[in-house]
């Protein structure tokens, strides 16, 4: 059978460093899509060659130069940290021949409130399905610092919280993101081992330290799908994030995982962090956005180990879901 062409576009750091276009689109798609990658910065859109095939756009939406073309074949994958602020007007202007693809449920409202043509489906990654983490040795943690979500203070009282033996430590900011919240660790905090790595890693060097890992902290406020901290959930172990879309659309709290309380999106505190992060430390200044508010007692009495063997009972039934799904997810890709 002919596979279907279609032409996408995503982002310079996606098509470089990530692999979240691979596992959501290529890779379950691959026997009958043939997807034509292609970079691009959100706002200039490169040349097209043949405009007869559909026109797929990954987190930026296609240019609204495109959408006075009745017959152009547009397909876009929002992703909720990204359009979370969008303006109703925006939406407003969407024409029914945009076929969305949501991947969040939180997508999936504004779709219905607008009534735009959409597709709804949740991910589940196969990762971690035939390897499980193991709780038995030790209790190693991950954090990436992708946005300085949590400062060095709640990581070391975390570590000491769970016992942690290892911590394996990414610094390695986003695209964008203001350096002063790059932070370092020493080699090693009271009982635990820090392992930093400063680096994006390799595919299979990442893998590996996952699948020594049994807890996972989210690093960002909110996703788009959320490829990192669900594939540690597919490997068991117990996540940590904050509670907000996608976290909270996978997490039960306490049962297989755990949500951090609710972050306060006034405009005064995001004024205060705004400033206070770019403060010296001995000035007030901070070296993260989100202060962890819990009951830290109730944090050091958390089943981690169920959490994570729940976790991932969890997401053995999801992926099958996921899977089923892929059929109708092609037929809406392919048929115009």
């Amino acid at each position: 059978m002919k596979k279907t062409k279609i032409h996408a576009f995503i982002l310079p750091f996606h098509y470089k460093k990530s692999h979240s276009h691979l596992a959501l689109l290529e890779k379950p798609l691959s026997a009958d899509i043939s997807f034509q990658f292609e970079s691009w910065d959100g706002t200039n859109l490169p040349q097209i060659k043949d405009r007869s095939l559909p026109l797929l756009f990954f987190q930026y939406p296609p240019p609204i130069s495109l959408f006075s073309n009745p017959n152009a074949k547009l397909i876009w994958i929002p992703m909720w940290d990204h359009i979370q602020q969008y303006h109703d007007s925006f939406w407003e202007r969407i024409p029914k021949n945009v076929k969305i693809i949501a991947f969040t449920e939180a997508i999936n409202k504004i779709c219905t409130k607008f009534k735009l043509n959409y597709h709804s489906l949740k991910y589940h990654s196969n990762l971690g399905m035939h390897n499980k983490v193991n709780w038995k040795n030790s209790r190693n943690m991950f954090y990436w610092n992708r946005i300085g979500l949590i400062g060095k203070d709640d990581l070391t009282r975390l570590c000491r919280l769970f016992h942690i033996n290892t911590l394996y430590f990414q610094n390695q900011l986003d695209p964008g993101v203001l350096e002063k919240l790059n932070y370092s660790l020493p080699a090693k905090i009271n009982n635990t081992r820090i392992i930093t790595l400063p680096h994006y890693l390799p595919r299979k060097t990442y893998l590996q330290i996952l699948s020594k890992t049994n807890v996972y902290i989210a690093p960002r406020l909110a996703e788009g799908a959320g490829l990192s901290f669900l594939e540690a959930l597919s490997f068991g172990c117990a996540v940590l994030g904050y509670n907000a879309p996608s976290m909270n659309e996978y997490i039960k709290h306490k049962k297989n995982g755990y949500l951090f309380k609710d972050y306060n999106d006034s405009f005064i505190y995001k004024l205060k962090t705004a400033v206070t992060i770019r403060l010296p430390k001995f000035l007030g200044g901070q070296d993260f956005i989100y202060k962890l508010n819990e009951n830290w007692q109730e944090l050091e009495n958390i089943d981690l180990e169920n959490m994570g063997n729940t976790a991932y009972v969890n997401n053995l039934e999801g992926r099958l879901k996921w899977e089923e799904q892929l059929p109708n997810l092609i037929n809406y890709l392919t048929v115009w």
